[in-house]
């Protein structure tokens, strides 16, 4: 009818009232009708109505620069905004959705900050983000050549249960999608028309989030099924009924006692018995609701969703293609591409599957061949109209994203300071002759053992000079710290008063410090004129220990003489070690993994955000002295050497408390339980850097190091026990998952090998050489003698 032809395209009404309808245009909409959601210009503006934008014409320059719309609550744990005197939370959420035409071809493009539309409660604090695509309006897609075809379990899980199956570079070149947003997460496969992003149906974990197989958790949502992730950006996995109301639920999480005791019920139970538009994929197919318009409820099995959950014209009578927001696994969208059905099969990763069809069902039409009219939920508010401006320019559509792309890699360095060597690697006639490696006391650190089962482990690598400073000066220039500026002018000082010396520099803590040209000829200099972002974060003890207390009463000034060596961001820093008791020096801080792992995936995410490569250097303070369990209880996460921060820092970390007591309760012996925590403590902090880099989809972009200082069991002296450390790299693109390197590999490696993978040639000399050709079969590490320098003693391997 001419009355449903108003409703359908929502945006035209105004037009008609102001006399605005030509009678060609008429014909041309009701053309438009008969044939389904099409792929004009009018048909993306009526999508585009369906999403509650704040803005009033777009695109805008800025999401996040523009005003938006104001929302309430009370019960919010972590507000993203302001909380008044009575504790309500009054926050901004941004959204514009806006369409034009360039040479025939229909774009849309999506502007969203991501937060949400109503009452949420989570964990931790939500982050805004700058999420900002376009992409071709419901492209063309071609149901009898779909691009997957798995036809076993086996392959039906390779495709579906992936935690990157919609990164970005699996979008069809087809869609020619455009990321304009600093932001580019990976793991996103669209955004709702609250502006709310849907994210991949996988959890960290790589199962189900909500259904998961074998002994994982279900992730803890609240009553709008949404959830952040490690960065704080909030989002749903699945269908939620803040999208149809987003006045619906209260700030409480989801669980028995607030009647949320299944989350298919939960998600379904505000959406409207008809036909509505839920959103739109990084594709640029559309994403309905659960339900079609003649009321029936969508499942997999009765209507024959593809291997990507989606279906051509079971929406509308036409040839488009669209997803379908549904109370099973994959729940949105499985993949982009399209897919076939292997009848039968279903993923192994959920214990919520479907079963697929052989066939797909058809569309219910009426009688003139049109699909009945989507309805828009009685409880969405009118949207602010949708531009139909074209673009001054258009990016070219296959442009891709330096920050989500890979073109070029980040590195990552994580080493804590004095940890126990609880790993047995090294091949027969090297193994290293303490008890410590041959205990089965050994504390959970689920996260490097995952990072070493996911990559190679070094069974032959040594630091240069078994204590802290000489590591990292070695670490970071790619020389012996007997080539160090401070250390050879300080062995010539003392040369004539002191026999006992011979010429050789003196190697220990307080002559291994960076000065002069050591400040400049370094890996995180030659790595910051390459472009990169380079960001240090935790031990430095590479400055003169007499600067010592003056950094300690201006941690501004520690600051910039980091900056000075080569670093573009301090995330956090403790010039030194802390002493045998952390309140030494009148300090009012220990050790603090979360204030460092908050501040380091804040400034990673600026690099990605600025589209640029990065390298950070993480070394934690522990499990060095002072005392672990001192620095959880005798001070607090706000406690820092920078400030008293206002709030605590965010982290997927577990809580101080939860942490010993799982120490507790793992440790054989109350005697072990300080260092069982100390270890644990460190693991934890780089569970969650690895959990950043999962959810936000680089980590397969980013070659993660993991190594330590120096040994324990001989510490301060060149022989095996002290040099010998432990060393894993993870990789993909070059590393193997559970392979080895047994050459023979030092520090003085590192930076060669992180210049030589980032295609940056270095202006300066180095001693150490790159083992990038070890770990695809090419060894080249082993050309050079490796030499241990301790005090005046040399030792060789």
């Amino acid at each position: 009818s001419f009355c449903t032809l108003l409703v359908h395209h929502t945006s035209y009404t105004r037009m008609w009232s102001k006399g605005m309808w030509p009678l060609a245009m008429l014909m041309a909409l009701f053309a438009d009708e008969a044939s389904g959601l099409g792929r004009t210009l009018a048909d993306c503006n009526y999508v585009a109505s369906q999403f509650q934008s704040t803005c009033t014409s777009g695109p805008v320059a800025s999401i996040l620069q523009e005003p938006g719309q104001n929302v309430s609550c009370s019960g919010v744990n972590y507000c993203a905004g302001t909380t008044d005197a009575s504790g309500v939370c009054t926050w901004q959420r941004k959204l514009c959705v806006t369409c034009s035409e360039v040479s025939g071809v229909v774009r849309i493009r999506v502007q969203s900050n991501g937060l949400p539309a109503g009452c949420y409660t989570t964990p931790e604090m939500l982050t805004e983000f700058d999420n900002d695509f376009e992409v071709d309006f419901n492209p063309a897609y071609d149901a009898m050549a779909p691009q997957h075809t798995p036809t076993t379990v086996a392959e039906i899980d390779t495709l579906i249960c992936d935690i990157m199956s919609h990164k970005n570079a699996n979008i069809p070149a087809s869609s020619n999608f455009v990321l304009h947003g600093a932001a580019g997460l990976n793991t996103v496969l669209g955004v709702s028309t609250t502006g709310v992003v849907y994210m991949n149906h996988m959890s960290a974990n790589i199962v189900d989030p909500f259904y998961p197989t074998g002994s994982y958790p279900v992730e803890k949502v609240d009553l709008c099924l949404g959830h952040p992730q490690a960065a704080g950006i909030y989002h749903y996995h699945m269908l939620s009924p803040c999208v149809p109301d987003k006045n619906s639920q209260p700030a409480k999480p989801c669980n028995a006692n607030n009647g949320c005791t299944d989350v298919g019920a939960q998600g379904i139970s505000t959406y409207p018995k008809s036909l509505l538009v839920v959103g739109i994929a990084k594709d640029g197919h559309v994403i309905y609701g659960p339900y079609l318009a003649t009321g029936e409820e969508v499942t997999t099995e009765t209507h024959g969703l593809d291997v990507c959950h989606g279906a051509v014209g079971l929406a509308e009578c036409d040839d488009s293609y669209a997803f379908f927001a549904t109370r099973k696994f994959p729940y949105f969208s499985g993949c982009f591409g399209g897919g076939n059905r292997p009848a039968g099969l279903s993923p192994s990763c959920s214990t919520n599957p479907p079963v697929y069809a052989a066939t797909q069902a058809t569309a219910q039409c009426s009688s003139t061949g049109s699909p009945a009219t989507p309805q828009p939920a009685a409880s969405t508010p009118a949207p602010a109209p949708a531009s139909t401006t074209a673009p001054t320019a258009t990016p070219p559509p296959s442009t891709p994203s330096p920050a989500t792309q890979g073109a070029r890699p980040n590195f990552v360095i994580f080493m804590p300071d004095d940890m126990n060597f609880y790993f047995d690697e090294a091949p027969p006639g090297y193994d290293i002759p303490t008890p410590v490696m041959q205990s089965n006391e050994r504390p959970p650190i689920p996260n490097f053992d995952r990072v070493r089962s996911e990559g190679a482990v070094f069974t032959r690598a040594y630091t240069p000079g078994p204590k802290c400073a000489p590591s990292r000066f070695s670490i970071l220039t790619g020389r012996y710290s007997s080539r160090s500026v401070f250390g050879q002018k300080l062995s010539v000082r003392q040369l004539s008063g002191n026999t006992e010396w011979t010429g050789r520099t003196k190697i220990a803590v307080p002559p291994t410090k960076m000065e002069g040209d050591d400040l400049v000829w370094n890996l995180p200099t030659a790595l910051k004129g390459a472009g990169y972002e380079t960001i240090h974060s935790g031990k430095w003890h590479l400055f003169p220990e007499g600067k010592d207390d003056a950094y300690l009463k201006d941690y501004s000034s520690l600051v910039s003489d980091i900056q000075g060596a080569g670093f573009t961001k301090v995330a956090s820093a403790y010039v030194s070690n802390m002493g045998k008791r952390a309140t030494d020096g009148n300090r009012t801080w220990s050790h603090n993994y979360e204030w460092m792992v908050n501040t380091s995936i804040t400034a990673m995410g600026e690099a990605v955000a600025a589209g640029k490569p990065f390298f950070l250097y993480m070394t934690p303070t522990g499990p060095h002295s002072p005392k672990t369990y001192n620095a959880l209880f005798d001070f607090t996460v706000r406690d820092t050497p920078e400030k008293v921060l206002d709030a605590d820092p965010v982290t997927t970390m577990r809580s101080r408390q939860d942490l010993w007591d799982a120490a507790v309760a793992a440790a054989p012996t109350t005697a072990l339980q300080e260092e069982f925590v100390s270890h644990m403590y460190v693991d934890d902090a780089l569970g969650a850097v690895v959990k950043y880099l999962e959810d936000t989809g680089i980590l397969d972009n980013t070659m993660l190091l993991l190594c330590f200082d120096h040994g324990i069991a001989a510490k301060s002296h060149v022989y095996e026990g002290g040099n010998r450390i432990m060393q894993a790299v993870r990789y993909p693109p070059l590393v193997a998952a559970g392979s080895e390197v047994q050459s023979v590999v030092v520090h003085t490696d590192t930076s060669a090998t992180i210049m030589d993978i980032a295609s940056v040639v270095p202006g300066f000399a180095l001693d150490g050489v790159s083992w990038k050709g070890d770990l695809v079969g090419a060894p080249a590490a082993t050309t050079k003698p490796k030499f241990m320098e301790m005090l005046t003693d040399r030792s060789v391997v």
